[in-house]
């Protein structure tokens, strides 16, 4: 049902296979949260988050399935932060310390709104931008993007950008140091614009 769920501990939390209705997920740990089994949520779900404060979130179940909007949140640039879903999975805007592993089955993981991070972001299964949005992992970090799609959006990259195939009507702006299209590096807006239409600024 419609019924909302919230779990905190001060300490490091393992969380066990759970099957949640459609209300909200609010998970709150002092510690570490992990899990030994997999979370999913009915169709139309409400929001589900997690904060571990100044450690790791790691929720790597392939069996996970996510139906509410997702925000992660920690701090720390050596508390990494991963998250997987069977299937499709939404981000919220987001904020972690260290390094974000993002692994969604089909249609990939939407994006909503900005995403940083204190270390290199990496989403496997493909990206659809929800909004126009910034994904920062600061200067020198890696940013490993699949196919990108979401007509008219515009994104913004602060680090090493790496997307191997993108729409030609998204805009690719202030990506640092290389942009890879179509398996090849571009360092230059004019061919970026004419092979692919979208831009690219340094």
């Amino acid at each position: 049902g419609a019924n909302n769920v919230a779990i905190s501990d001060v300490n490091t939390l393992t969380l066990g296979a759970s099957a949640l209705g459609s209300g909200t997920l609010t998970v709150t740990a002092g510690g570490s949260i992990t899990q030994t089994g997999s979370l999913t949520q009915a169709a139309g779900a409400g929001a589900a988050s997690f904060s571990a404060g100044a450690n790791p979130i790691l929720l790597n179940n392939t069996a996970n399935d996510f139906t509410g909007a997702v925000t992660l949140t920690n701090s720390g640039g050596a508390n990494n932060v991963s998250i997987r879903d069977a299937n499709g999975l939404t981000l919220a805007p987001l904020t972690v310390g260290g390094t974000l592993i993002v692994t969604a089955g089909a249609p990939g993981t939407t994006l909503t709104g900005n995403i940083t991070s204190g270390g290199a972001q990496s989403y496997t299964g493909g990206v659809t931008l929800g909004n126009n949005l910034t994904l920062d992992a600061g200067a020198g970090n890696a940013i490993t993007l699949g196919v990108v799609t979401g007509a008219g959006k515009d994104l913004t990259t602060t680090g090493l950008t790496s997307i191997t195939s993108t729409a030609t009507n998204i805009g690719i702006l202030k990506a640092n140091q290389s942009l890879t299209t179509g398996g090849r590096s571009e360092e230059h807006t004019s061919e970026l614009q004419s092979r692919f239409g979208i831009s690219y600024a340094v």
